[in-house]
């Protein structure tokens, strides 16, 4: 389910960001509902967000990275997904997130321009951070899931 949600968050961003360069405003507010949708039927009962006013206040300070731009939230079945962009390097990013405090890391993948961490907290609330670095911006994709 933890896949799931991340690539429809992918997904959905691919398709509203593609639809508003080309279109404008209103393109743009379609292709979010559309995506909304998507997202609903794949988690059921759901909120998302996206654009310019993503509230990620609930995403803790040590992954919240300095001055990246909030472009997407899911939330369903127990599962918090987040999109982040920002326009400093790959290398400093990836150091940022390869070095969180507070939280166990538990897994890690860094195969050049992309790197996947696992954290955990004591509660066994798991954050998992993606961060695509082949690309400006940087895009950092997190999820964070309660152990069940």
């Amino acid at each position: 389910m933890r896949t799931t949600v991340s690539m429809m968050v992918l997904l959905s961003g691919v398709l509203a960001f593609g639809v508003s360069g080309c279109c404008g405003d209103i393109a743009e507010k379609l292709a979010n509902k559309a995506a909304e949708k998507v997202v609903q039927e794949a988690v059921g009962d759901s909120t998302f967000a996206m654009g310019s006013d993503v509230d990620i206040s609930d995403l803790p300070a040590a992954f919240r990275y300095p001055g990246a731009v909030a472009k997407q939230k899911v939330s369903g079945n127990g599962v918090t997904a987040y999109m982040l962009e920002t326009t400093d390097p790959g290398p400093k990013v990836k150091a940022f997130y390869e070095s969180v405090v507070g939280y166990k890391q538990t897994a890690k993948a860094d195969l050049g321009n992309v790197l996947s961490v696992v954290y955990e907290d004591a509660a066994g609330e798991m954050f998992t951070v993606g961060v695509q670095t082949s690309a400006v911006p940087t895009t950092i994709s997190l999820s964070r899931s309660s152990k069940k």
